[in-house]
């Protein structure tokens, strides 16, 4: 057979580990396109692809290299091409890969590590690996991702070296496919340049230790109970103590707990050999009888098969959504029921004397109260983990792993937005945060594309996308970034984040009914004339703890819990709460008759303690119950204590084991607001529920100037318009009732004169005249009569 000298490859086969044979060669030796083969040139030795051609001329693409030693076996069977070169084939079929490591070889740590430190660029090597074949030991040449500004040109060479450290399985060649997960190891630099570097494994944001803020020790407790597994498998011989077989994660949806588990099994796969597998809520129910326990009992089967095989390897069973598949059995169906035994008896039968005890069960779930009982106890889910949302720096900490891959504008640091955000993402989770993140890059993108400096091309498609190497390898893609170095038009800026907060409201406030943000932030300080007293009352208590909490935790002083407020109808007490919550940042959540009261029974009951429940899942949070006279009325003891309707009772008893019960919370505070303060149980007022009772008493003179002032800021009013004159003619008028007498004034410049340009001082003599206030010196003393009470003690 005429064969020309092998010729290098060609363009388009780079990096692709390609060798192109003569089409009638392949068809004499049966072998298919793709086959492995390995090719001899010389003294070195490649493995490639065997890909048919009508030429000629062979070519080959060395993009994995071999010592030649390795497949000496090989050589001897070996068929001669051209002059040189030789080609064997490897097997008839690889098995694919599961794991492969690489580390770089020759390549100068930091500019390698600058490069691998870019979740984009990390994935984009990770890609030009699939397809090939290597194996342990191997020379793989990638090509340099032309990425922005990730990529050092002066530091890197085109074609990056990697050397293969180990394969899974580890006999002979295998094959990377799609499903292998790929290793790439960080240079670290050593103290002298001619020592052997140390390498540190490098993992995808997605998986890395690192990617998991806010949950360091729940994701140490869950390592503790990996590792005791593979460290101290014969604690049960020697002490007769069983190892821990599960852990039950609970806590609200979207807090981690399935990143927790996977962070943790992919953290410690260097340590040990460990296998995975996820049951997702009830997706193994099937229509047939008992196909659902046979499939719990096949995958049980694998995991003993699993561990069986070496001391080292640990099998870990996820149980996502554990209430759908476990359901108490008093309260579910029969298959339920056939699930939850089979589950007892394989989790009872993984310490027995036949079974290796390196078998694990976790499972999550945010109902777990709904889990059958059997499975919390001892010796089946030995552990319960309750994640509770994150606190402020725990939301920092999770926002700074969000950010790295996010384009910042370059006068704007990471930890400064970060810090910036969670202070004011109250109530969010991990998911949530990741979600607001994500509507920012939307927001950024928008504003791009109405902008006259285009999005980068990369940010539309990178995130779903597989990439040819010999397509990126070669194209350099023009970086918005190096163009625009001062335009914040090509990144997301701080003012995107907080845009896209209102787009992205925490997931544990979205069915609350009483959510009412938007309506609470026009309200300010500001916007409240008078009532110093009581405003300086409320920073005291929202306020301050937050500011100060340093102090508060010196000199042992708690915030309290509650906080009523009573007066005459119209003083602006709920005004005042509402200013309130926007100046704290807390959440708000209001609470009235109308919410609680329903003709069914429990219905009530339900409705205070999801309140509660909202509120405790978003603290700080205030919780404001206008005219709470009307929600909990007075028991009457003079009948026993049983006075009033017993939906009435129960309401009142819910609220109290709310207030200060075992599952009272720091951070949350109920403010009450009534024109009644007699019809209110006495149990609410004492220290520990309602600890302040404010009297917000009638606007004096004075105040009453500044509440018109207020609400005649926007308004035109004329030449002799005196407005201290209407202050003092209005005794007796509350901040409402004021606020009615301009709206008045207005309406009869109107009336008079449609064209009317100002407010003159008739109109709003006229108006004071037809307002009648509401409070008179008989009401007023009543209310003094109950302060005064209050201060006696009585």
């Amino acid at each position: 057979m005429g064969v020309a000298v092998a010729v290098a490859s060609q363009e388009f086969d780079r990096f692709t580990a390609r060798c192109r044979l003569p089409l009638d060669f392949m068809e004499a030796r049966r072998w298919p396109n793709g086959a492995p083969i390995v090719v001899f040139s010389g003294t070195k030795a490649y493995l490639c692809k065997a890909h048919a051609t009508r030429h000629a001329a062979i070519a080959f693409d060395a993009s994995v290299a071999i010592p030649a030693s390795a497949v000496a076996a090989l050589r001897r069977s070996a068929v001669n091409v051209a002059p040189s070169v030789d080609v064997a084939l490897v097997a008839a079929k690889l098995q694919p890969a599961t794991t492969v490591s690489m580390e770089p070889v020759d390549i100068a740590p930091d500019a390698i590590n600058r490069l691998l430190q870019n979740g984009v660029c990390q994935r984009l090597l990770q890609d030009a690996t699939r397809r090939l074949i290597v194996q342990e030991s191997a020379v793989v040449y990638l090509p340099l991702p032309s990425y922005g500004p990730y990529a050092d040109a002066d530091a890197l060479s085109k074609n990056l070296k990697f050397r293969v450290t180990r394969t899974a399985p580890a006999n002979g060649p295998v094959r990377i496919v799609r499903a292998t997960r790929v290793n790439l190891f960080r240079a670290q630099a050593s103290a002298t340049s001619d020592a052997t570097s140390v390498h540190a494994p490098l993992r995808a944001p997605t998986s890395s230790s690192t990617s998991i803020g806010g949950l360091d020790k729940e994701l140490a407790m869950v390592e503790e109970l990996i590792r005791l597994a593979v460290d101290h498998n014969d604690l049960p011989a020697r002490l007769g103590v069983a190892l821990p077989k599960g852990v039950l994660l609970s806590g609200p949806p979207g807090v981690g707990k399935t990143l927790l588990v996977r962070t943790a099994t992919r953290k410690l796969q260097g340590e040990c050999h460990l296998q995975l597998h996820v049951i997702n809520g009830a997706e193994i129910l099937s229509r047939g009888v008992g196909e659902a326990e046979a499939t719990l009992r096949a995958i049980f089967a694998e995991g003993r098969a699993f561990t069986a095989t070496s001391q080292r390897h640990v099998f870990c069973l996820f149980l996502d959504e554990l209430d759908a598949l476990c359901p108490a059995r008093d309260t579910s169906a029969r298959a339920h029921s056939r699930i939850v035994a089979q589950l007892l008896t394989l989790m009872d039968g993984i310490d027995a004397k036949d079974t290796a005890p390196r078998v694990l069960v976790f499972g999550a779930t945010n109902l777990p109260n709904a889990i059958d009982p059997a499975l919390r106890r001892p010796g089946r889910f030995d552990r319960e983990v309750a994640l509770r949302p994150p606190d402020a720096a725990a939301r920092e900490a999770i926002l700074r792993v969000h950010l790295r891959q996010i384009p910042l504008p370059a006068h704007v640091s990471r930890d400064d937005v970060a810090a910036l955000l969670a202070p004011k993402c109250i109530g969010y989770v991990g998911a949530d945060l990741a979600s607001l993140c994500r509507q920012a890059c939307i927001i950024a993108c928008r504003r791009q594309e109405t902008s006259r400096t285009p999005p980068p091309r990369i940010l539309r498609f990178l995130r779903n996308q597989q990439f040819s190497a010999m397509y990126w390898g070669y194209c350099r893609w023009p970086s918005t970034a190096d163009e625009n170095p001062d335009d914040d038009g090509a990144f997301v800026t701080p003012q995107d984040f907080v845009n896209a907060m209102a787009l992205t409201p925490a997931s544990a406030l979205r069915g609350a009914k009483t959510f009412t943000k938007e309506s609470s932030a026009t309200v300010t300080w500001a916007d409240i004339g008078g009532l110093e007293d009581i405003k300086l009352s409320l920073q005291q208590a929202v306020e301050w703890p937050l500011q100060f909490p340093e102090t508060f935790a010196r000199l042992n002083l708690k915030p309290p819990r509650g906080i009523l407020l009573y007066g005459p109808p119209g003083c602006s007490k709920s005004t005042i709460v509402r200013a309130c919550a926007y100046a704290s940042h807390a959440t708000f959540l209001t609470l009235s008759a109308a919410d609680v009261f329903s003709p069914y029974f429990g219905d009530a009951e339900a409705a205070i303690r999801q309140v509660f429940r909202d509120a405790r899942a978003a603290t700080p949070a205030i919780i404001f119950m206008d005219e709470i006279d009307a929600i909990v009325s007075k028991r009457d003891f003079a009948e026993g204590g049983s006075g009033g309707s017993g939906m009435a009772l129960r309401v009142l008893s819910t609220l109290l084991n709310e207030m200060d019960g075992v599952e009272a919370t720091d951070g949350l505070l109920v403010i009450g607001a009534t024109n009644r303060p007699d019809m209110i149980d006495a149990a609410l007022l004492r220290p520990g529920r309602f600890d302040r009772v404010l009297y917000v008493p009638l606007p004096e003179a004075s105040d009453r100037l500044h509440i018109l002032t207020i609400h005649t800021a926007h308004a035109q009013l004329s030449g002799d318009v005196d407005l201290m004159a209407i202050a003092h003619s209005s005794p007796y008028f509350s901040g409402a009732e004021l606020e009615n007498v301009c709206r008045e004034a207005a309406l009869l410049a109107l009336r008079e004169d449609i064209t009317a340009d100002a407010i003159e001082m008739r109109h709003l003599v006229a108006a004071l005249a037809s307002v009648r206030p509401v409070s008179t010196p008989a009401s007023i003393a009543h209310y003094v009569a109950f302060q005064d009470a209050k201060r006696a003690g009585s």
